[in-house]
């Protein structure tokens, strides 16, 4: 069977999103493997892809380890076939030819995203429909109650930190006020939990204020009770307006955007 390797380790957004990648080249009769740091280890039990995509954990032993790690040493930044197996390095598409063009035309943001997608012939829309999400409905139910939620609670769900820990871990500089008639419940790394067991809460809550994260991509496969309100990655002025415009391009549902 034909290999393909793609190299995006972390970034959960940012793996959710190319996931229509993976699938396009698994429907190509491709063996698609696609390492991912050890946070995401239990990928492949949490989603569902229309096309199969292997997720092992970067560190573990996976066939074709060492090719993947000599190609990801190097500067390869165009989809390349190298002895056999395809090398697609979406983590460097705005190095690419498709992704140098496009930063003549937008911001910086825009251009690392989308170029994903361009390196490899294709485009962004439709990305949600690739794979879907395993709920843990037990877990969910655990996590609530750990937290102290009862489902008539009124809840104002807060995210105020982004990256993928413990690479890059940043707070938002921004101070979000809770409402006197919500319940505040901000979000945080709880052993024996992980981010798909929030899917729940995310669903209760009447009130969302998250910075721009891996969240946004969880709510655009779930049902909301709100609209949540998404801050830029403490960016302010055109940085931060050109990531609400990646934004507005690349979401089906409506959120309130605040720099």
């Amino acid at each position: 069977m034909k290999i393909c390797l793609i190299e995006q380790t972390c970034g959960l957004g940012d793996i959710l999103m190319s996931i229509k990648i993976g699938c396009h080249f698994a429907s190509q009769g491709y063996r698609v493997i696609w390492p991912v740091e050890p946070i995401y280890k239990n990928l492949s039990n949490r989603i569902t892809t229309i096309n199969k995509i292997e997720f092992p954990w970067v560190h573990d032993i996976y066939d074709y380890k060492q090719t993947y790690e000599k190609l990801s040493r190097t500067q390869i930044s165009e989809t390349t076939e190298i002895d056999g197996v395809l090398y697609v390095p979406i983590r460097r598409g705005f190095y690419s030819n498709f992704g140098t063009n496009l930063r003549k035309t937008c911001g910086h943001d825009e251009a690392n995203m989308l170029s994903k997608f361009g390196m490899c012939g294709l485009n962004h829309v439709n990305w949600q429909t690739y794979f879907d999400l395993n709920r843990n409905i037990k877990k969910e139910k655990e996590l609530r109650e750990y937290l102290n939620i009862n489902l008539e609670d009124k809840i104002h769900l807060v995210n105020n930190t982004f990256g993928t820990p413990p690479r890059w871990h940043e707070t938002l500089n921004t101070t979000i006020v809770t409402p006197p008639n919500l319940k505040r419940i901000e979000m945080k790394v709880i052993n024996g939990f992980s981010l798909f067991d929030w899917l729940g809460i995310f669903e209760l809550a009447s009130k969302i204020d998250t910075v721009a994260t891996s969240l946004v991509f969880l709510f655009e496969k779930i049902n909301l009770s709100c609209t949540p309100t998404v801050y830029s990655r403490n960016k302010k002025g055109s940085s931060a307006l050109q990531d609400f415009s990646l934004m507005k391009k690349i979401y089906d549902k409506e959120y309130e955007y605040k720099e």
